[in-house]
């Protein structure tokens, strides 16, 4: 799967071109449109979505109840072991909607970061080359010779 298609937070990670969560390894089933609605949060991580975006976003032309929003907020808490009464990752605008708590990272940054800490780890094992100056007084280096 590329970087690119890919939203994380915490130990989770949203598959987008396969709509599926994982946790680790571990997938965990979820209904097409809760998949669809944690996207959505996810691409609006920290901002408050109304009802009427999410619905005219994931339900077009189509008349839906709150009852359907609500299905696919109680399948994903339940899923992420959150709490809407102590939430860790979507909180209840009273009235007005809800927002995704959590840091996300989409999956481009995440192999940046990724790469990042790869070479640091790199330059902290291979030694310092040895610097001298030699009879011409010119700066040597070990590994040139």
């Amino acid at each position: 799967m590329q970087a690119d298609q890919q939203l994380t937070f915490a130990r989770y990670r949203l598959d987008l071109p396969n709509a599926q969560l994982w946790r680790g390894n571990q997938r965990i089933s979820l209904t097409s449109k809760a998949v669809a609605v944690l996207r959505y949060l996810l691409e609006h991580a920290g901002q408050m979505v109304t009802k009427t975006a999410l619905f005219d976003a994931l339900w077009p032309g189509t008349v839906v109840s709150d009852g359907a929003l609500t299905f696919c907020i109680v399948e994903l808490r339940k899923a992420l072991g959150d709490n809407a009464k102590a939430p860790r990752f979507i909180e209840t605008v009273h009235g007005r909607g809800y927002r995704f708590l959590g840091k996300v990272v989409n999956g481009q940054q995440e192999e940046a970061k990724q790469k990042a800490k790869s070479k640091r780890q790199k330059e902290k094992t291979f030694p310092q080359p040895l610097l001298w100056w030699d009879e011409r007084q010119n700066f040597c280096n070990s590994r040139a010779g």
